[in-house]
């Protein structure tokens, strides 16, 4: 991946190998990207998974948190 500067890759985004991004490159929360320059090929997840993980933000929350809601990340969200 190349980035050209000033861009802004959001939470759970995938950037293929050897992506160009252009300058002011801004990604859509998980999405998948790739190309040169790299474009949006598809989301990760559904719309309602995507907005139930970005309201959660799970990687701001502290270990023991994590810790003690292990079950909850091993729930198929599909």
């Amino acid at each position: 991946m190349m980035m050209l500067g000033g861009g802004i890759i959001e939470n759970g985004c995938v950037i293929g190998a050897r992506s160009l991004l252009p300058p002011n490159f801004r990604s859509e929360p998980y999405g998948i990207y790739a190309g040169t320059p790299a474009k949006l090929i598809r989301f990760r997840f559904t719309e309602k998974v995507r907005e139930a993980l970005l309201n959660l933000a799970w990687w701001e929350m502290p270990l023991t948190w994590i810790r003690d809601n292990n079950d909850a990340f091993l729930q198929d969200l599909t």
